[in-house]
């Protein structure tokens, strides 16, 4: 998901910054790759990316880290909010929107 941020994020507290935005899912999900996180921001990493529920409310999108540490690797798994399943391989979430939100920073 190429993400876009909302007016006015990130912005800092501390030296960390807090960050929202939105985006749509992919057109084809995947099982193995799910659904990598795209930063919209040269050098903008993710430290924590919150759980949250599709504008639609059919799904919830879960930020799943590739490592623990600083400049990980991100990728979002869609569940659906019925059942708590992950979507089936090839499903088409492209006209589902999603809004997130999370902990951040620059290196």
């Amino acid at each position: 998901m190429q993400l876009t941020m909302l007016t006015g994020y990130p912005d800092n507290v501390g030296r960390r910054h807090i960050w929202c935005g939105y985006g749509n899912g992919p057109a084809h999900y995947s099982h193995q790759t799910k659904d990598p996180l795209a930063s919209p921001r040269f050098q903008f990493y993710f430290d924590a990316v919150f759980p949250a529920v599709s504008v639609s409310g059919e799904y919830i999108v879960y930020g799943v880290a590739h490592g623990v540490g600083p400049r990980q690797e991100w990728t979002l798994k869609w569940v659906k909010a019925e059942d708590g399943e992950e979507v089936s391989n090839g499903h088409d979430l492209s006209d589902e929107q999603v809004q997130l939100a999370g902990f951040g920073g620059q290196f």
